[in-house]
């Protein structure tokens, strides 16, 4: 009698254990909250190689900082932006953005997070928060909180880099009323469409879209 018994308890201890690792694993595959965590093994070996990068001058983790690069690729590829001097930051938020303080590039980011979610936008809000950071005229800690919730959002709405690229390149030339099919793009429309067509060459830098992003 005591012999059953015990088998059955240990029976129920290893099912349980199962059904817990199960639900365990179920849960990291999404958040609740729409951000995808690492549960991938093909997604962990890349991790270690972002380690590496450096990123010099970006007011960003490095796994933050990485993700970004890709997510603005169609406005600057790679990051010669990121290693500018303060004063060409400066410059381009002034003739691009009208950006003269920290009151305007506050207001600016603001603006661009305060919309529904869309590529347009949130790329958009990406590149002015590290770019006014880089001119000085935002804090790193605000620059973290604002490029890794738009990130976040991004990861959430769309299911890869490419889908942001596409999305953002088709509200761009809806915004230059070029026509759709990009047979009449202006030059900028052509240069953003040559770095996404880098970027995807180059696999986006063995980035996982899904990475779990933190400040």
């Amino acid at each position: 009698m005591d012999a059953r018994i015990f088998v059955e308890v240990a029976v129920a201890l290893v099912v349980s254990s199962i059904a817990g690792a199960i639900a365990f694993f179920s849960r990291l595959t999404y958040a609740g909250t729409g951000r995808w965590l690492v549960a991938r093994l093909d997604v962990l070996r890349p991790i270690g190689e972002l380690a590496t990068i450096s990123n010099d001058g970006s007011a960003l983790p490095r796994a933050l900082d990485a993700w970004a690069r890709c997510a603005i690729v169609p406005i600057m590829g790679d990051d010669e932006w990121i290693a500018s001097p303060p004063g060409e930051a400066a410059v381009m938020l002034a003739r691009w953005w009208r950006i003269a303080n920290g009151n305007d590039a506050f207001a600016r980011v603001q603006g661009l997070l305060a919309t529904p979610c869309s590529a347009w936008d949130r790329v958009r809000a990406i590149h002015v928060a590290i770019a006014a950071n880089r001119a000085g005229y935002v804090t790193r800690d605000y620059t973290r909180s604002a490029v890794l919730h738009a990130c976040r959002e991004l990861q959430a709405r769309y299911p890869s880099f490419d889908a942001i690229a596409w999305e953002y390149l088709a509200s761009r030339r809806r915004w230059a009323q070029l026509p759709e099919d990009g047979s009449a793009d202006d030059a900028q429309q052509q240069r953003s469409v040559a770095r996404v067509a880098a970027f995807q060459q180059r696999g986006w830098d063995a980035v996982p879209f899904h990475l779990f992003l933190c400040a």
